[in-house]
């Protein structure tokens, strides 16, 4: 594959050294990714950028954090902005599945939906 756009061989970057794991904390839960997983791709970045990990707030404890207040904003934001219907609409449906194994796992799926 031939690029039409050269490209550099290098980009320079300018991170915040205090919050830049609630900066990828969105991606990373979208992408669910686990707290270390979340560390560990941030640190490398770092590295890779020839950055030291001193001059930066990393450690799980903090990702966690971080990773908790961005779910936490998240769920302010959807529940300012949701508008309650007048009428809504449930289904459901029970099953009782049997595996091969003999075992028995009774599910439930549920669906909610607004009516016009």
């Amino acid at each position: 594959y031939l690029s039409r756009t050269p490209r550099p061989d290098s980009v320079t970057l300018e991170l915040p050294a205090k919050s830049l794991l609630k900066a990828t904390g969105q991606a990373a839960d979208a992408r669910n990714l686990s707290v270390r997983d979340h560390d560990a791709i941030v640190a490398s970045t770092i590295t890779a950028g020839g950055g030291d990990l001193q001059q930066v707030t990393l450690s799980v404890a903090c990702a966690s954090r971080q990773s908790r207040a961005n779910r936490r904003e998240i769920c302010s934001r959807i529940t300012e902005q949701f508008e309650k219907p007048k009428f809504v609409v449930a289904h459901w449906d029970f099953k009782l599945i049997k595996y091969l194994s003999g075992l028995l796992d009774d599910t439930i799926a549920i669906l909610i939906s607004v009516f016009p």
